[in-house]
């Protein structure tokens, strides 16, 4: 595993379950849009999977609405913002 998360202070990188739970845990969870509160750790688990998961990063959007849009939404890197 090796997350990058974004906090209102610093970087900090996840290399460890044990770290995405600590760094995460009681806090909201931003991912591409979506925020969800660390209360469920399977429900967090899953919305990361998702947007992580190989399919997704395709540089590709999942319905792309316009060639401008597809340039915008490639994927680079993923960023979680903490609340």
């Amino acid at each position: 595993m090796d997350l990058a998360v974004t906090t209102q202070k610093d970087m900090v990188k996840i290399d460890s379950d044990t770290q995405l739970r600590e760094t995460l845990e009681g806090k909201e969870v931003a991912v591409m849009g979506i925020t969800i509160k660390w209360e469920n750790e399977t429900a967090v688990r899953n919305l990361l999977s998702s947007v992580l998961s190989p399919k997704n990063h395709t540089g590709k959007p999942h319905a792309p609405d316009s060639p401008s849009e597809n340039s915008r939404n490639k994927c680079k890197s993923t960023n979680y913002k903490i609340k």
